[in-house]
């Protein structure tokens, strides 16, 4: 595992399981399995820089609002 795969482990913790890398630009793409269904998905995770994930977090955080452009993660209920 390297070491972003590590902390986007780390980040969702036993809810999904990160199987490998595929790649990406900007971002970088995972297939992880959802261990409650089993089921593989795919997870895209942006590359910024420390600037600029603050500044997003602070305008998502203000705005609470749904964005098109973010799908969000719907996990299996208990």
């Amino acid at each position: 595992m390297t070491e972003l795969s590590e902390r986007l482990q780390a980040a969702l913790g036993t809810a999904y399981r990160v199987e490998k890398e595929l790649g990406g630009g900007m971002s970088r793409v995972f297939v992880a399995e959802e261990t409650r269904l089993t089921r593989r998905v795919v997870i895209k995770t942006p590359l910024w820089r420390d600037s600029t994930r603050s500044r997003v977090k602070r305008k998502l955080t203000a705005s609470a609002v749904e964005c098109p452009a973010l799908p969000a993660l719907q996990p299996a209920s208990p």
